[in-house]
């Protein structure tokens, strides 16, 4: 009697919970969606075997219409945490997306690292906009998706399920999907790892694929031609930017590895001269590519200079300075070989460091780095960074180091050497020009033999008196 009682409590208590389960409710809102995922009826679950089967019904938000309504296999387990429904715009199109924690078998690789036979792993669900419904995205077929919503880059890995034939043995075991840009339309595909003996001899270059509909295409020239111009007004210049193939006729079948080199033309825009075309440096075709141009007085002469940045690293790769007398952009040979390259707009200096050195042969021709380690650092200060103090550091071991300091006047080419005087002297002057400076509403420039200023297009310039 006592041990039925019990079971009837129990009995109860269980139906209690799993009814509980069955009513809630696990909702996500956004903008334009409204999620909710619960358990199914019993009538649903037939197709999920030993695991839960959960229903998902998207609404809109701005009249409460269904939208969608999808099924999903997982266990219950991790059901119902707070990552197990995650939304977010995922494919970078300006709709809300979704991922849910899922069921997966792994694959023989995953296996041979330790994997169970199944994880809980995140399927990604994106808007369709053609048909307003939700479709399941490729990437969930990656390991270790990583989203940068700031750079529009989804990446993962994907593991191969490789047999022991003959003819698997040079397939990759693994590769790195990289997707980019609005709709997550381009994707990277780089092998990862090889099988033995081939781990390190396969071919490990990258293919480039375009996503068009649910599936993966490899690239087209025709995909390569679509240039749009960049176009920024500073002060009186109008700096152009596009982005042009290279090499110009390329097979596409034999070089995957397309190229593209970034071409900035600088006209004038008082007469719409063409001043300066500059050839900036490789880069691969779907790299997430710059849509801005950086410029800036650079070398505090009152005239925008050209700025080339490291997108990812935030750092400067080269700068463009503004040559009033030949009318040109231009790097200056001494700036342009610094590393470390770093710009103080309030002191007015730029700094950088020269650490390149020639490696030394030993009496046998074998090739080691140099005993004596010498590097260079650089502060080139004011106005057409005219004055540089260049401090010289010497390393021999056992004798420790030591550092040289000289200061220098600077032409553009070459470097005059000066006493410490006189560059403290000009510091110092410097320190009480910037404290006394006040602002007119004109652009001033200094040259040589008047100040000028620009004004609807046009400079004007007049003499220095007394």
């Amino acid at each position: 009697m006592f041990f039925t009682v019990i079971f009837a409590v129990f009995f109860l208590y269980s139906n209690c919970i799993f009814s509980q389960h069955t009513l809630k409710v696990v909702e996500k809102k956004s903008s334009d969606f409204r999620f909710e995922l619960q358990l199914c009826d019993s009538s649903e679950s037939s197709g999920c075997d030993h695991f839960k089967c959960l229903s998902m019904t998207v609404w809109a938000t701005i009249n409460d219409s269904l939208i969608d309504n999808l099924y999903f296999c997982s266990d219950q387990d991790s059901l119902f945490t707070e990552n197990f429904l995650m939304i977010g715009d995922y494919n970078f199109d300006g709709h809300t997306d979704f991922r849910i924690l899922i069921k997966k078998s792994t694959t023989l690789l995953e296996k041979t690292r330790g994997c169970p036979v199944y994880i809980n792993d995140y399927d990604f669900y994106m808007f369709d906009t053609s048909n307003k419904k939700f479709y399941r995205h490729l990437v969930s077929s990656l390991r270790q998706v990583n989203i940068d919503p700031l750079y529009k880059i989804v990446t993962g890995t994907f593991f191969n399920n490789v047999n022991n034939t003959s003819t698997s043995e040079k397939q990759p075991t693994s590769y790195q999907y990289k997707f980019y840009g609005e709709d997550l339309k381009y994707c990277t595909i780089s092998p990862l790892s090889y099988p033995e003996p081939h781990q390190f001899y396969g071919n490990f270059a990258s293919t480039y694929h375009v996503l068009e509909g649910r599936d993966l295409r490899p690239v087209t020239q025709a995909d390569t031609l679509i240039i749009t111009p960049i176009v920024k007004y500073d002060s009186c210049f109008k700096f152009v930017k596009i982005r042009q193939i290279y090499p110009r006729k390329i097979d596409m079948e034999k070089n995957p590895n397309i190229t593209y080199r970034n071409i900035y033309r600088i006209y004038s825009l008082t007469n719409n001269q063409l001043l300066s075309e500059i050839i900036g440096e490789y880069e691969c075709l779907f790299h997430p590519h710059s849509d801005s141009i950086y410029t800036e007085d650079c070398n505090f002469d009152g005239y925008p200079d050209l700025i080339i940045k490291d997108e990812q690293m935030k750092t400067y790769r080269s700068v463009y300075f503004y040559n009033a007398e030949r009318q040109k952009f231009l790097e200056y040979p001494n700036i342009k070989e610094l590393e470390d390259l770093y710009i103080d707009f309030q002191t007015k200096t730029i700094t950088g460091k020269n650490t390149t050195q020639a490696w030394e042969r030993n009496k046998y021709g074998q090739l080691r780095p140099p005993k004596k380690k010498i590097w260079r650092e650089y502060e080139f200060k004011g106005p057409s960074l005219k004055y540089v103090k260049m401090q010289t550091f010497t390393f021999i071991p056992n004798k420790g180091r030591k550092v040289k300091t000289t200061y220098y006047i600077y032409d553009y080419h070459s470097l005059k050497p000066i006493r410490k005087k006189e560059f403290l002297s000009y510091t110092s002057t410097m320190q009480k020009l910037n404290t006394n400076q006040y602002s007119t509403g004109y652009n001033f420039k200094q040259s040589n033999g008047g100040i000028g200023f620009c004004k609807l297009g046009l400079w004007l310039k007049f003499p220095i008196i007394g």
